[in-house]
This record gives structure tokens, C-alpha cells and sequence, in this order.
């Protein structure tokens, strides 16, 4: 079964019908502020202040003050572990510092000392750490110590002649044959599903049009029209067609199967149980002043784009995702189609504007 607050850090609810459950809500921020030097940085970089707090926050504010939460709350878990054993009296602090040399820090007395810890539990705790901040400190010996516990499957590169069709033979209809290399996955196909389906609801999937995002699920949609498998925590089964649209834990529990905390809908269990299909990453002012030149990488229709706001100049938290439908040959752009706000063929360069980072994952 899937516990409401555990589903609720990846399906998160928006919006509230009455009074009450809003000023609920607000008392939680207002917790969540007071107690987490993590939400608090966030607020400040973000000119959130009390009075937003009385008003609904945008669904992506949701999806980072819960997943704060939980960063901070596992990385108070990672000081206890290692103190013990680390000869560092500031380790404790360290691990929940915002400061990047620190957390690097922290990341390379885990990899010192992982081999002699016991408790697999507490190896997860302190892998996942690693897993939070490796990409994102660029540090490349947590990277590789990352990819040593937790191997991924290489990425195959994308055949050429799709580069014909981004360059302006066509931008949404025409197949590419070499799409599909060693698995049944289509690229292409996967892209075209979503460009025909943006605005449509499968009655074989959950639809969270009246309670959280969809964003993360319509992906995984497109993905497995595409042809990819349900693999591993990746999955969704229908039990029954009782709740098509479910509205709270216990509705989706009812009648759909899938894993907690899921993959298939939650971007932030989405961006790292596929990481080893990311391809490249940028943030918003960077891509806005050298998109063209990302325009001409192998990036392609049916690969993704995963939004992420961030906090402290380097940590980020996905909040969003999206998949590549079209090509904008004039401008060097791509085109997006996603939900929770139903897209079609959306300009990169318009989407990014509300986030800090963007990362592209293809599954060629």
C-alpha cells in the first residue's frame, strides 16, 4: 500500500476547496521554514516570505519544500552515521551544510569509509547522499564512486540521419528508421504519442487532473508507447477502473498498482532512478544565451527535458518534466509537449523561464 505522505512528496496537491485546508497548509510551511536551513535559503533566494505563505504556492514550490524536507531530514541521518567514525568533529555540520566544498567533503569520507559499514540500511542512507550532490558539485571522484555502487546501463548514441530531419526536412510526422538501436524503443514514436496525445487521458493510466502532477506520468507514457518496457520501480498496473482519476492515496491504491515512492509519476524518483540516461545539463541562463549551440548536439525528438529550480547556486531539485516533439529549425529550438499545463509543441526557451537548471535525458 502506498502511504499518503509518502505518495504526496511525488504527486502533489495544488489546490485547496476550503479555508481551513489552506491555512493547514500554511501552518506546515510555516513549520518546514522555521525548522530547515534548506527551505529557509530557498525562500530567501526565491523572495518567498510569510505573506506568500497565506496564499497557495505554485505546484513547483510544492514539489521543492517537500523535497527539502526530505533532503534535510536524510542528511541529519548522514551526520549521525558518520560521526562516529569519521575523524571529523564538523561532519555533523557539514552534512547539512549549503556550502558546496562541504558537502564534497562529506561525499569523499563516505566513499573513505562506505566499505566498513555494516548496516545496508545505513549504506543506502549514505550512497543516496552521494546521489543528491554528485552531479550537481561536479566532483568527479563522488561521480565515479556513484557509479561504482550503482552502475547504469551506457548510453548508445544516437544514429545520424535523424539530424536531417532536425535541420528541416520535417518536424513532427517523418519516421526515423534508425531510431531504434538494440531495445524495441522508438524515439520517434515516443514523440509522436505525445504530440497526438497532449490533451488526452488513456483510461489505462491514472490521470491526476484533480490531484497533484501529471507531468511525470504522461512522460512515462510516452516512453512506453514508445516502446520501452516497465522495468524495475518503473511501472503502473490498472486493478481497477474505480478511481481513473484519483483524487487522494487512498483512491490510487484502490485501483492502480505501482510502486512507493514511484518512478512512473514522480519527477524527483523519475530524474534518479533514470539518471544513467542523462546526456547533458545546463542552467537557464546558459541555455538562453548559447541554445543554439545545444540545438546542434545529439539531442533529439523522444528525448526528454527535466526542469529543476534550484537553491544555493548548485543544488537542484526536479520539479518538472517534459519530452521533445518538434524542432524549431529558425529560432534553434526544441519544442515541447507535457503536462500538468497541456503542451504541445512548447519553445524550450519560453518553458525555461520559471526554473534554474534544465537537464536532457535521451533513452536512444
Amino acid at each position: 500500500m502506498i502511504a499518503l505522505v509518502s505518495v504526496s512528496s511525488s504527486i502533489i496537491p495544488v489546490s485547496y476547496a476550503s479555508n481551513e485546508n489552506n491555512a493547514l497548509n500554511t501552518e506546515v510551511h510555516a513549520s518546514q521554514t522555521q525548522n530547515n536551513p534548506y527551505i529557509q535559503q530557498y525562500n530567501k533566494e526565491n523572495g518567498i516570505t510569510s505573506k506568500s505563505l497565506n496564499s497557495s504556492l505554485s505546484e513547483d514550490d510544492e514539489t521543492v519544500y517537500k523535497t527539502l524536507t526530505i533532503y534535510y531530514q536524510e542528511d541529519v541521518k548522514v551526520g549521525k552515521i558518520l560521526a562516529p567514525v569519521a575523524k571529523d568533529t564538523d561532519v555533523q555540520i557539514k552534512a547539512t551544510s549549503l556550502k558546496k566544498e562541504d558537502k564534497i567533503d562529506v561525499m569523499h569520507k563516505i566513499k573513505e569509509i562506505y566499505s566498513s559499514v555494516k548496516e545496508s540500511s545505513d549504506q543506502k542512507v549514505l550512497v543516496d547522499f552521494i546521489e543528491r550532490y554528485a552531479k550537481d558539485s561536479k566532483d568527479i571522484a563522488s561521480i565515479q564512486f556513484l557509479d561504482a555502487v550503482r552502475p547504469q546501463p551506457s548510453k548508445t548514441l544516437i544514429p545520424q540521419p535523424e539530424e536531417d530531419i532536425k535541420k528541416g526536412v520535417s518536424t513532427s510526422k517523418t519516421q526515423n528508421p534508425a531510431a531504434t538501436l538494440n531495445s524495441s524503443f522508438n524515439a520517434t514514436t515516443a514523440a509522436e504519442w505525445a504530440y497526438n496525445n497532449y490533451n488526452r487521458y488513456s483510461t489505462d493510466f491514472p490521470a491526476f487532473t484533480k490531484w497533484g502532477s501529471d507531468c511525470t506520468n504522461f512522460v512515462s507514457q510516452a516512453l512506453y508507447a514508445g516502446g520501452l518496457s516497465m522495468t524495475g520501480d518503473w511501472y503502473i498496473y490498472k486493478k481497477n477502473s474505480t478511481y481513473l482519476v484519483p483524487e487522494s492515496a487512498e483512491q490510487l491504491n484502490y485501483s492502480w498498482n505501482l510502486s512507493d515512492p514511484s518512478p512512473w509519476t514522480s519527477v524527483k524518483e523519475f530524474y534518479s532512478f533514470w539518471r544513467g540516461k542523462y546526456v547533458a545539463g545546463t542552467s537557464r541562463e546558459n541555455y538562453e544565451e548559447k541554445h543554439k549551440e545545444f540545438f546542434d548536439r545529439s539531442i533529439y525528438r523522444g528525448d526528454l527535458v527535466i526542469f529543476s529550480k534550484g537553491l544555493s547556486g548548485w543544488i537542484t531539485v526536479a520539479t518538472h518534466v517534459m519530452i521533445i516533439t518538434e524542432y524549431d529549425s529558425t529560432n534553434k529550438d526544441f519544442k515541447l509537449a507535457g503536462h500538468s499545463n497541456e503542451r504541445q509543441a512548447y519553445p524550450l526557451l519560453d518553458a525555461i523561464k520559471a526554473y534554474s537548471n534544465i537537464d536532457f535525458y535521451s533513452f536512444r
